[in-house]
């Protein structure tokens, strides 16, 4: 007898938990082993029971999907990523190649089994380990962080950002062609959705350490690479984490 398949589903709408829990309990092998409106609570789940399928939903407040893929990899938890996204352009390109699956919303009764069966059928061949690995390398050279302005939504690749400056309730992304992009968000939100090679210097400045070329501990300065090499200056407080995610790079 096949041992019954874990889910956890993460969506921060109730209604679309509602129906997914409902789904699921009318499959025979597949069970809800929990459920959580967002990135903490899921990782407050994993912390106390083994899952097999995170049903996973994409933009959420704060801590969007991906944000869990980071941290799955960290913690070295390796369940299978079904994406659930409502988006059907921009976001299929960039997650088809990523999970083990995608279901678009509203999702269907009939696709979710079928991609549940897949998974029950395949488990035994995946090297889970693997896996993760491969999907937060896939994360961080595809997926784009979405910001809005007074016009509306644009998206930006992390890569392509070299730091983040503070100017009141705003915030400005400072990208690698010498462009500004204002932010309708203060520095401390955007802070909470940045992947890992991000980190705040100051209560100014957040940089990009992938373009990183020094520290200055006498004069407490970051340099940055391009053209026109910029300096900012670190506070004192942050410079141990600093250097620890350095080390840790």
């Amino acid at each position: 007898m096949k041992k019954e398949i874990g889910i956890l589903i993460v969506d921060d709408e109730d209604q679309a938990r509602n129906l997914l829990s409902a789904m699921i309990g009318e499959m025979k092998g597949f069970r809800v082993a929990g459920s959580a409106s967002g990135v903490d609570g899921a990782i407050k789940i994993l912390a106390v029971q083994a899952i097999d399928v995170i049903l996973l939903d994409i933009q959420m407040p704060g801590k969007n999907g991906f944000m869990l893929v980071e941290f799955l990899r960290e913690a070295r938890i390796t369940p299978a990523i079904v994406f659930v996204t409502a988006f059907e352009n921009y976001a299929l390109k960039a997650i088809k190649s990523m999970a083990f699956d995608y279901l678009l919303k509203p999702v269907r009764k009939e696709e979710l089994s079928e991609t549940l069966l897949r998974f029950q059928d395949e488990k035994v061949n995946w090297e889970l380990t693997d896996y993760i690995e491969s999907l937060y390398k896939t994360l961080e050279t595809k997926r784009k962080l979405v910001f809005s302005d007074h016009k509306g939504i644009f998206m930006l690749s992390p890569g392509k950002i070299v730091y983040f400056e503070a100017e009141g309730n705003y915030t400005y992304a400072m990208v690698d062609s010498g462009e500004s992009f204002c932010i309708s968000k203060n520095i401390g939100a955007i802070e909470e959705s940045l992947p890992r090679n991000f980190i705040r210097i100051s209560r100014k400045h957040i940089i990009n350490l992938q373009f990183l070329t020094r520290v200055n501990n006498k004069n407490h300065l970051c340099i940055l690479e391009g053209d026109d090499p910029v300096k900012l200056t670190f506070s004192r407080s942050r410079r141990t984490a600093l250097e620890a995610r350095l080390l840790d790079v």
